[in-house]
């Protein structure tokens, strides 16, 4: 299955009951990481309010059989199989001018 975006992504795991949105506010310095070690096993987080950041941030998306499967567009008892056809059957990329990855280039000195 191929997704416009990662926001596309995460709809569909929010749709499957595989996302948690955590709108309280999360410092960058250990606590997302802490989350992620504490909830590696259950669902995807989705964190609105970082502090000092103005996007969220998304963990643990492909955590489990289940969310590869809805990744790739494969059932998660047939994901072995699919993973081992897409390795045999690779697809070249395409080279494109614009797209969603470029809207925020970095430029300059961003590592003050």
């Amino acid at each position: 299955m191929a997704f416009k975006d990662l926001r596309e992504f995460l709809e569909l795991l929010d749709k499957e009951g595989e996302l948690q949105t955590i709108d309280e506010e999360i410092d960058t310095h250990l606590e997302i990481g802490a989350v992620g070690y504490l909830t590696r096993l259950g669902k995807a987080s989705l964190f609105t309010n970082v502090k000092g950041h103005d996007k969220s941030v998304a963990i643990n998306i492909l955590g489990t059989r289940k969310r590869v499967g809805l990744a790739i567009g494969a059932p998660e008892d047939d994901l072995n199989k699919a993973i081992a056809k897409g390795i045999e059957n690779p697809i070249k990329p395409v080279l494109v001018s614009a797209g969603p990855c470029k809207e925020n280039i970095l430029t300059g000195d961003v590592l003050h």
